[in-house]
């Protein structure tokens, strides 16, 4: 079973390292995992390949259907907003074999395993711009499911037409939004 909850206590935990650090290479395994789980999971996410993963709360719900939620799409978005921020403010960012082929995937280019990102500028750029660029790239994915009109965001979105379902104007979206904006300003902080 593949749960977002491990990834939505992470950013809650608000550790700087261990289990669950966001950059942990056990985060990064169990995040990739999920959102690869997902991927083949949603006809929405097959239809739309050029979005973002839509992210359900685990890979066996049958909760309304089971399908992706608002709220834990936004957490991988805010997870990749708060990896580029903790690079931005690191002293030492010597990359792990898990996060080169993580951040090199993500950046379309080949990070050596061991390169300090605190050291090169060149390369700590390129890697915190690819991740606010990914995490933006999971807003467009809700934002793409949301009644843009109205602002109005409902509990789920449906996993194979991707129409708002279940409960509306469902709080904790609202939440997880301001939080996700708030993880993106601090990554970027002359966007604001």
């Amino acid at each position: 079973q593949r749960d977002v909850s491990v990834l939505i206590g992470a950013l809650f935990a608000e550790q700087e390292e261990g289990l669950l650090s966001l950059s942990d290479d056990r985060m990064i395994r169990t995040a990739n995992a999920i959102e690869a789980a997902f991927a083949k999971l949603y006809k929405t996410n097959l239809d739309h390949p050029e979005l973002a993963t839509a992210i359900g709360r685990f890979t066996e719900d049958v909760y309304f259907g089971g399908n992706p939620w608002v709220l834990t799409t936004l957490a991988y978005a805010e997870w990749h907003y708060r990896l580029a921020s903790k690079i931005l403010v690191a002293k030492k960012f010597a990359l792990t074999e898990v996060q080169a082929a993580h951040f090199s995937k993500i950046a379309k280019r080949k990070l050596r395993v061991g390169v300090d990102l605190a050291t090169r500028e060149d390369l700590k750029q390129l890697v915190v711009t690819s991740l606010r660029l990914k995490g933006d790239s999971y807003i467009k994915r809700v934002r793409f499911h949301i009644d843009t009109s109205s602002g109005h965001m409902a509990e789920q979105f449906d996993r194979n037409t991707g129409e708002m379902k279940s409960a509306p104007d469902l709080s904790w979206n609202y939440a997880a939004f301001m939080r996700t904006i708030e993880a993106r300003r601090e990554s970027h902080p002359k966007l604001f």
